[in-house]
């Protein structure tokens, strides 16, 4: 198996906001949706600023991750955590395992699309 880490998360929004209007989601939310995802998830000074300040208000009341100025190293973070799961699964299902690095992500990109 191969885990790739999506850059771009908002590219989604239209699928996220079919499934929430099929569940009954009040239309304004459902439109609401891409704005908020480009505002949270975003890669512009304005959204990092934001990611950051939420993060240092809300850590002494609850733990809080440090906020990377970086949406792809969140990226690539997340993805090694999943990773490491279906890893862990194998190993338990007998097979062994071994992480890698050093894929060419131009070429990754055009054999996924």
């Amino acid at each position: 198996a191969v885990f790739v880490a999506d850059k771009v998360p908002t590219r989604f929004a239209r699928k996220l906001m079919d499934l929430e209007s099929e569940h009954g989601a009040d239309p304004e939310y459902v439109h609401s949706i891409p704005s908020k995802l480009s505002f949270l998830l975003g890669r512009g000074v304005l959204s990092n600023s934001f990611r950051q300040l939420i993060t240092h208000l809300t850590s002494p009341i609850v733990a809080a991750p440090k906020i990377s100025n970086n949406i792809e190293s969140f990226a690539y973070k997340n993805t090694a955590f999943a990773g490491m799961q279906f890893m862990l699964a194998a190993t338990a299902h007998g097979l062994s395992t071994c992480p890698m690095e050093g894929y060419d992500e131009r070429r990754i990109c055009y054999s996924l699309n």
